[in-house]
């Protein structure tokens, strides 16, 4: 086989892998669906200042207030308002506080979180989780949900955007709100829209209410109430707007992280339709989310990270709240994995008779997406079903990714967590049930694989006798695997049945937050979160060409490659009947070493699971390898004899077995076990019996 006829498709193979990105994004550029580049590009301020400094810019209008200490204006009327028209009327006392918290940011408290309100459309300045660390080498709590930087409506989390009466539309989210009433987990703020004589027309109010943690939704559901109340003498008709949530902090190098949920009702039963938020580019940029793709009612709507997510579900049947939502860019011309995307809700609208009120529920989930919560009672029962959140298949690979599989392993992950204390060690752990299941299959393929390694003088006949009909030697070959109990689909059978379960650990180790920030061996390794690169070295990135770039030295992949190498190296390996199958054979060796480069960037537990398994394959195999020589041995010496069918000699035993044979064979232990070897005893006599009176006749 020509050395070059290897070299060249190789050289081939290893471009499309390292170009495989590169051109990939200008693909997607062109289609208008920017590829992600693989690096964190955080879209939300990530400490107190930059928070602090993002809400002091996205409320500055024209009434914008400052972001620390008390108010100095006691009245201020809308100046974004129409002459003549419908305008706001503030009542803002100069002593009340400019952004109460709701909860607390202590995490031996009641609360599980801390609610930082902002006067300024009655809006959510941040939501603080003081369960959980920002970062492995921090000791922040996670903060998010803060506005985007930047002027706009839409920058605000959960703001009354605007109230619609009569057809004129009054903004709200660019006024303080009066905060009417506070409490430690309470607080209530209340706008009033006067008609163009001046007179109060309209008044909404806007609660906020944070549980505890001893509540069913464990303190991760906030309640947010508003309440339009009709002031006039006259019936109105009133539509009120607000806006959604903001995207979590990424948290992930590889691939969208942001999703953004429409949960759908279909009888009983939820359907989510996710929509990756980095899609949302150029003319791209909106997505409907009112109904689905079906036409089925909106029940509720959210954004989803890769661990954190925010859901807004009304308090209402479903498709009986708004009248439209939507998600749209706020800045679909930049690159995709800077993408801020917002919602925007507009409620049905209502004719309130004078002195009237209706009531808008919301229950806005603000929390982790741990299995052991979202899998509970509460979250999982319909028409939440938040646990469908868990795993969001959208995409080209939505197929490949399958939930029970998940489940499953999550669990058994946990078990061995429950018992090793260690998510790294319960990782090899699974490894180990993995292939103790395997192994009868996995020595199966060993045998078959042996079997056709020491064909090689009858493929060579073969080859020779249909050296000019490929067809008919490619059937041959199957036909002669047959007969010997051999073929190369057993011999790839044991990595099939372990794709699955790559794919599905891949998803689990990328959705599940248990696994987030977990160290290896108790925080004594270079590994620190099992969900991401081990990054044995960490250094200034590197530019490299296509605009990639390496900012670390992470030490599994490289031990990957050599495993994977070794266990090539010392597999059985199938005769090749034509040069092409040769060639085959050997541009799968060295990509076996190109693969897991591919890998580099996965989560260090994956890479974990992966060399775990290579290594002990190799164990398997040599194992394996080894007693099927001293079978060989001993079956040369004449210590075995296996039945071929042979015609029964003197001095044979009833099943053909030469006197040669040294033992007899040992009986089958337990009843079950008896009555099947009897059974087939009986059938091989009959078979035996039917045979010899075949050749009487003839």
């Amino acid at each position: 086989m020509d050395t070059k006829r290897v070299i060249i498709p190789m050289l081939i193979a290893m471009a499309l892998v390292f170009l495989w990105t590169p051109a990939m994004h200008q693909i997607y550029k062109m289609a208008g669906w920017e590829w992600p580049e693989d690096r964190i590009a955080s879209t939300q301020p990530t400490t107190e200042a930059a928070t602090q400094e993002g809400a002091t810019t996205s409320i500055s209008s024209t009434s914008a207030m400052p972001a620390t200490g008390p108010t100095t204006q006691s009245y201020i009327t809308n100046a974004t308002s129409k002459p003549g028209g419908y305008h706001v009327v503030v009542a803002q006392p100069s002593t009340q506080p400019v952004m109460p918290t709701l909860g607390s940011i202590d995490k031996k408290s009641d609360y599980a979180m801390a609610l930082d309100l902002s006067p300024n459309g009655a809006s959510i300045a941040s939501a603080t989780l003081n369960q959980f660390k920002r970062a492995v080498d921090s000791d922040d709590p996670y903060k998010f949900e803060t506005p985007y930087s930047g002027e706009g409506a839409l920058t605000l989390p959960l703001a009354t955007r605007s109230v619609t009466i009569g057809g004129n539309e009054v903004a709200l989210w660019d006024v303080p709100w009066k905060l009417v009433s506070q409490s430690t987990n309470s607080a209530t703020f209340e706008v009033v829209v006067a008609d163009p004589s001046g007179k109060p027309a309209l008044r909404i109010q806007k609660t906020f209410e944070v549980p505890t943690k001893t509540t069913p939704n464990q303190g991760y559901e906030v309640t947010v109430n508003q309440t339009v109340e009709n002031l006039s003498s006259a019936p109105l008709s009133v539509s009120v707007n607000f806006t959604g949530p903001t995207q979590p902090v990424r948290e992930v190098t590889r691939g969208p992280d942001h999703q953004v949920l429409g949960a759908y009702v279909d009888e009983d039963i939820i359907k989510i339709e996710p929509h990756i938020a980095d899609a949302l580019v150029k003319e791209k940029s909106t997505v409907d989310l009112t109904k689905s793709s079906k036409g089925l009612p909106l029940q509720w709507t959210g954004i989803s990270g890769a661990y954190f997510q925010t859901i807004v579900r009304p308090d209402a049947p479903a498709g009986s709240a708004f009248a439209h939502v939507q998600a749209q860019s706020l800045n679909p011309y930049d690159p995709s994995d800077q993408i801020n995307v917002a919602l925007d809700y507009q409620y049905v609208t209502k004719t309130l008779a004078p002195s009237a009120q209706e009531s808008l529920p919301l229950k806005v989930f603000l929390g982790p997406k741990m299995r052991s919560m979202l899998n509970g009672p509460y979250y999982s029962k319909f028409p939440l079903s938040y646990d469908e959140t868990l795993v969001l298949t959208s995409g080209m690979c939505a197929f490949c990714t399958f939930q029970w599989l998940i489940d499953i392993l999550v669990r058994l992950l946990g078990i061995f967590h429950f018992v090793l204390r260690d998510w790294g060690l319960a990782i090899i752990g699974l490894v180990v049930l993995v292939r103790l299941i395997l192994h009868p299959i996995t020595k199966r393929s060993q045998v078959s694989m042996m079997k056709m390694s020491k064909m090689g003088p009858e493929m060579e006949k073969l080859k020779k006798k249909y050296a000019d009909d490929k067809d008919e030697l490619n059937k041959q070959m199957m036909t002669f695997y047959k007969q010997q109990g051999a073929g190369p689909i057993l011999g790839c059978l044991p990595l099939f049945l372990q794709m699955p379960i790559w794919i599905a650990l891949w998803s689990a180790l990328q959705s599940t937050f248990e696994l987030r920030q977990a160290p290896f061996l108790w925080g004594f390794t270079w590994i620190k979160d099992l969900s991401k690169p081990d990054r044995l070295i960490g250094f200034h990135p590197i530019p490299l060409p296509f605009g990639l770039h390496i900012d670390a030295i992470n030490l599994l992949p490289l031990l990957m490659a050599v495993v994977t190498w070794i266990n090539q190296k010392y597999t059985p390996q199938a005769i090749a009947a034509t040069p092409e199958q040769e060639q085959q054979q050997k541009m799968m060796k060295w990509m076996s070493l190109v693969i897991p480069l591919m890998f580099y960037n996965m989560p260090s537990g994956l890479n974990l699971y992966y060399v775990t398994s290579m290594a002990l394959g190799i164990v398997e195999s040599k194992r394996i390898r080894d007693h099927i020589k001293e079978r060989e041995e001993a079956e040369k010496e004449g210590k075995v004899i296996v039945d071929a069918g042979k015609k029964k000699k003197k001095g044979d035993d009833d099943f053909g077995n030469g006197a040669r044979r040294s033992k007899e064979p040992d009986k089958p232990k337990g009843w079950l076990a008896g009555k099947m070897a009897d059974l087939q005893s009986k059938v091989e006599e009959i078979q035996r019996q039917a045979e010899k009176g075949q050749k009487k006749g003839k």
